[in-house]
This record gives structure tokens, C-alpha cells and sequence, in this order.
């Protein structure tokens, strides 16, 4: 499963899928059975859109408070304390994803989402590690 968002304001758009809340674990885990019940394991990407939300009802947010492009919104810029929710979004989303059964975990780090804007500020390097001990 593609982008799973880890926090409603990290969704992409407001179809995408999400594993922020313990609600999601059931459905989730209908589609990992049927995958299983086809012989087939299942892996989910989780993400964060960071200053790429495109949800006009959410406040997105990111390391600064630049816009990704004139087309988008203009995000807050992360504090330690967004940062520390973010992280524990993220350990959430994997313990969620655990009790729905998936197979593979990969948190998306790319294509200008919060990870990969976390890793353009050096200084702030220290909270992606904190992500990937868990």
C-alpha cells in the first residue's frame, strides 16, 4: 500500500489512505487477510506529506514555512515539539501496521515529503534515526 498517511494533515490529498488512528487497524487488516488468503504478502509505505499537503482543510507543516510551489498553502514551520509528533506519528503507524498483519514496513523518505525535507536541514538530521531504531 502506496503513501499511507501517518497523520491526517500528512495525507497527499484527501483520498489517500490513512493508518493515524486505531479505527484504521480493521480495514486495514480486511485487505492484508484477502491478500494473504491469495498467497500473496503485502507491505505499506507510510508517509507524511509535509508541505505537500494538498488537503485545503488541513494545516500542513514542514522544516520551514516555505511553500512547496505558489500552487500550494503555506505550511507551519516544524518545531521540536511538531517534530516529537511527527516521530511518534510515525512509531504509531508502524504499530498499527503491525497489528493489521503487513508483511514489509518502509517509511517513505522521497519526492520532497517530510522525510525528505528533514533531510535538506542537517540540524534536524537527529529525529530520522529516532524513526528508523523504533
Amino acid at each position: 500500500m502506496e503513501a499511507t498517511a501517518v497523520e491526517k494533515r500528512g495525507r497527499i490529498s484527501d483520498r489517500d489512505l490513512g493508518i493515524w488512528d486505531d479505527a484504521h487497524v480493521k480495514r486495514l487488516k480486511n485487505i492484508v487477510d484477502e491478500c494473504k488468503i491469495q498467497g500473496a504478502l503485502i507491505g505499506i509505505q507510510l508517509a507524511h506529506a509535509g508541505r505537500k499537503c494538498e488537503v485545503p482543510t488541513e494545516d500542513s507543516i514542514a522544516p520551514s514555512s516555505i511553500a512547496f510551489s505558489e500552487a500550494y498553502q503555506r505550511p507551519s514551520e516544524m518545531n521540536q515539539k511538531a517534530i516529537d509528533t511527527v516521530i511518534e506519528a510515525f512509531k504509531k503507524g508502524a504499530e498499527r501496521a503491525l497489528k493489521a498483519g503487513f508483511d514489509v514496513i518502509e517509511l517513505h523518505g522521497a519526492h520532497g515529503y517530510l522525510i525528505n525535507e528533514l533531510r535538506q536541514f542537517d540540524w534536524r538530521l537527529n529525529c530520522l534515526s529516532l524513526v528508523v531504531d523504533y
